[in-house]
Formats: structure tokens, sequence, C-alpha cells
């Protein structure tokens, strides 16, 4: 029984090993389409790469650039915007994403400000994981007090210290995660320009357009079609869900 177990883990270990064997010699492909202009060829390789082996920083930043080199500037700006939010506050991403939205002339909202632009720097991932470690940390220190506190006054002060730490960590997570919320409606247009309706329908009169790249709120979506808000409202309409991409694919946000 064990040698059939010991097979098996070689057997799944050379699998993974040749998977990720494969998506180099895919990464190295869409490399040389990028050197050699080919741009869209690159820009269809780097999906691909992202739809098999979901959102990877390098390759997002240079899919960014494959399609800001082919003239999609709407999907260049979302490619840079989700690699930012595997590494946020990265001065190449940042430079990259400003050279992209002078180039378009479309300017992002006003980044938050004081103690709610500090926790945004973090990515989702840091606050999650540091929200489970305070969790986990909580139950240890509490036993651990109890266990000490008869016996060693010092273990037991470390104990009582690890569990406000942990609570104040767990608090602060759960805050920041809470104020992060917003993002999974945050929209890019990738149609340029995106039509603006009056209702969610081909044939609904227009109500204006929007440009590829700008950032929207979404709604609700109802026959291929997303309700969306722009400048706090100022701009609101349905624009067709092909126009559109959620800063954060669904798949991710259920995750």
């Amino acid at each position: 029984m064990m040698k059939v177990l010991l097979t098996l883990l070689g057997m799944i270990a050379c699998l993974a090993s040749a998977r990720a064997d494969e998506s180099v010699e895919r990464f190295e492909r869409a490399n040389a389409d990028f050197e050699a202009g080919r741009f869209e060829e690159a820009a269809a390789a780097y999906e691909e790469l992202l739809d098999n082996g979901g959102p990877r920083l390098a390759v997002l930043q240079n899919l960014g650039s494959a399609y800001f080199r082919s003239g999609d500037v709407g999907r260049a700006i979302l490619a840079f915007e989700r690699a930012l939010l595997l590494k946020p506050g990265d001065p190449d991403l940042k430079a990259n994403l400003k050279l992209v939205r002078d180039e378009a002339a479309v300017f992002p909202p006003p980044p938050a400000e004081g103690w709610r632009g500090w926790l945004e720097r973090p990515s989702r991932k840091f606050w999650s994981g540091l929200a489970l470690g305070s969790a986990l940390l909580l139950p240890a220190a509490a036993g651990l007090w109890l266990g000490l506190r008869s016996r060693r006054r010092g273990a037991a002060a470390v104990s009582i210290f690890a569990s406000v730490a942990g609570l104040a960590a767990l608090g602060l997570s759960l805050y920041a995660l809470q104020g992060r919320k917003g993002e999974d409606a945050r929209g890019i247009v990738v149609g340029d320009p995106a039509k603006v309706r009056i209702s969610p329908f081909e044939k609904a009169e227009e109500r204006g357009s929007l440009a590829g790249g700008r950032e929207v709120r979404l709604g609700r979506e109802a026959n291929g079609y997303f309700w969306v808000s722009v400048d706090g409202g100022a701009t609101e309409g349905w624009v067709a869900a092909k126009e559109v991409e959620r800063l954060i694919p669904a798949a991710q946000a259920a995750d």
C-alpha cells in the first residue's frame, strides 16, 4: 500500500513539474512574440497563461505592455490595475499605469488619504493572511496562558501579550478587508468608446459614451449589460458586458 502511495505521489510530482516547465516555455514564447513586435499574439499568449495558471504578477505586467503597444488602452490599464492588486504600491507598475493613462487622457478617481489610504497599501491577500494567522494565534495563546499562569509568570505574561496583539491584528485586518469590499464592484471600460444606454437593450437610447480605460462602478447585470456609475453618479446607465470588465474577475471574487 505504501509503495502504491509513493508511486502516486511521484506521478503527481512529475505532472506538476511538467506543467510548470510547459508554463515557463509558453511564457518565454510570449516574450519572444513581444520582442519581435507581435504584440497581439503576445497578449493572446499571456491571456492563455492567466486562464490556465491564475493571476501572476510578471504575466499581468507583460500583458499590460503588450496591450499598450498594440493600441488597446483599456485592456492595458485593466492588466496593470490587476497587477497592482497583487503588489500594491509597486513603483514600476504605477509608472506604467500612469504612462498609459496619460497617453489616453484617462484619469482615475482620487486615491484614499490618511488612515484609509495606509490600509489600502497592502494587498487583500496580505490582510486575509493576517486575519487567519491572528485567529489561529488566539486559542493557542489562551491555552498557553491557562496552562502556565500558575507556574511561570513570564510565560503567562507573554501569552497575555500575544492574545492582546492577536486581537488587535485581527480587528485591524477585518476592518481593512471590510473597506476593500468595494474593489469587487470596480470595473474598467475595455470598449473604445463604450456606449452608455438608458436601458439594457441594444436599441435603447444612448446617454453618452465612455473612453477605454475609464474606471466605473458596476451594479446589477441584465440582458448582457452592466449598470455602471462614473464620477460618483454624475454619469449612470447601461453598458454592454463585452465592453467592460471587472477589475477582480467573478471567479476570483468568489474565492
